[in-house]
């Protein structure tokens, strides 16, 4: 019999989706402890908005810290992080002594598995990340993106590029929500014949597919699956582990974990989390009043909401999606992955809003994603964009390539006054702001705790 893999999600789902001031030590505590008789393969705690959330939080640690938290409470599971392969957990690509600096610190704070992504799968952007995970003696699971425009034998040809380099499994993220259930037996049909490691497979539930796409995954020989304690109902996360194993009832598929501890978990985060779990966009009313929710992914709706309510702009909000989707198609159609889909959801607020004609504002991060700084694009780009671009082609080709910086010392410099602490510098580096903040409300103690508003 089959024994899958699961990769649980639920801390990184409880730091992205519940009110930052609601969480504190306690609260973590009170779902950790229980977690150490379960037999999970991994806990993936960073990734995705996760890093940046820990720091607007009570605990009073900043994620590297938190990372090292749960790993003391919880020794007997490997912890994983979700990081680009350039862009780690910030928007922007970091240079190589950013990549070297957060690996170590990640690993010397209990990270030990990273799934590492390319929103653009170029395979040039894995190589040095990739290296330096194996060269500190951790495990390295390359992550292919799915596109629903690929041919399924794109993804064993990526998948044996990823191990050449040493990438120990290999994940499959559904970042769009665009898979269905006949693609997914395809899919891990065709990679379980054609590649030697496990694959895994890691979905948000955006269109409510995502349970019986991994139940077609999981037949066809896929070998592990991110689920989470926190139900999709609430803010289409990934599938709630409770539907997911009820799945495999009566199937030749069986798994580790004691499925009563698993309920008796889910009762006490039933209890301490979910009266905190934030529904934001996604109510009832949300569905039904904007049209196009389910065609990108539920951050990025969020992250351009935001933006329109800054500017005053919310009546916008149908408009500027449809945009993105307008956009992503002259462009190649790459994933919306970070950092590309924040790239074209501003560049779709200056078309829709700011300017009175398509295009005619570039800002400076679409320019550097169309002229290829964060890696090929997965297809041709359109004719009249490219024409829009020419300017800015001639000023690259008279400047060369643009330089990624090593922002650690001046980071470094400016947080002097308040912290010399490695992953501290490092926060800043990827979230100034939200990292100052955080040092300060620190430095004061309990009366510096931020409160409730």
């Amino acid at each position: 019999m089959k024994t899958i893999k699961i990769n649980d999600i639920t801390f990184r789902d409880i730091f992205q989706n519940i009110d930052s001031r609601d969480l504190d030590k306690k609260k973590l505590l009170s779902v950790m402890e229980d977690y150490s008789g379960l037999k999970y393969d991994s806990l993936e705690i960073l990734g995705g908005s996760s890093f940046e959330k820990i720091l607007g939080t009570n605990l009073d640690m900043n994620p590297f810290q938190v990372s090292s938290f749960i790993k003391s409470i919880v020794p007997s599971i490997p912890l994983q992080a979700l990081i680009g392969a350039r862009n780690l957990i910030g928007p922007e690509i970091y240079n190589n002594s950013i990549i070297k600096k957060f690996i170590k610190e990640s690993i010397k704070n209990g990270i030990s598995i990273f799934r590492v992504y390319d929103s653009l799968n170029d395979l040039e952007n894995f190589k040095f990340t990739v290296s330096e995970i194996l060269s500190n003696g951790a495990r390295c699971q390359g992550t292919v993106i799915f596109d629903d425009l690929r041919d399924p034998g794109y993804y064993p040809d990526i998948a044996k590029e990823l191990i050449g380099m040493g990438c120990s499994s290999i994940c499959i993220k559904d970042a769009e929500s665009t898979m269905i259930p006949g693609k997914a037996a395809e899919l891990f049909s065709l990679l379980s014949k054609h590649i030697n490691v496990p694959v895994y497979f890691s979905a948000s539930n955006l269109r409510g597919l995502q349970t019986l796409n991994y139940f077609e995954a999981a037949v066809n020989g896929c070998n592990g699956f991110d689920l989470s304690f926190l139900p999709s109902s609430y803010n289409d996360l990934t599938p709630t582990v409770f539907s997911f194993l009820l799945s495999l009832k009566g199937s030749n598929i069986s798994y580790k974990v004691d499925y009563k501890k698993i309920t008796e978990l889910g009762e006490l985060i039933k209890k301490n989390i979910y009266p905190h779990i934030k529904l934001d966009l996604f109510s009832t009313r949300f569905i039904l009043d904007h049209t196009n929710k389910n065609l990108l992914p539920k951050w990025l709706i969020t992250e351009i909401n935001n933006q329109l309510v800054e500017i005053n702009e919310i009546e916008s909000l149908d408009h500027v999606l449809e945009e993105v989707s307008r956009i992503k198609n002259e462009i190649g159609n790459p994933s919306l992955s970070t950092p590309v889909g924040q790239i074209v959801g501003s560049q779709a607020v200056l078309n829709s809003v700011i300017s009175d004609n398509r295009w005619e504002i570039l800002s400076d991060e679409i320019k550097k994603l169309i002229w290829g700084y964060y890696g090929k694009l997965p297809r041709k780009i359109n004719k009249d964009i490219l024409n829009k671009m020419e300017p800015f082609m001639e000023e690259k080709r008279d400047k060369g390539p643009l330089e990624i910086k090593d922002i650690y010392k001046e980071c470094s410099k400016e947080l002097e006054k308040l912290t010399s602490e490695e992953g501290d510098i490092l926060s800043y580096c990827f979230f100034p702001e939200k990292t100052t903040q955080y040092l300060e409300d620190k430095s004061k103690g309990s009366n510096g705790k931020k409160q409730k508003t």
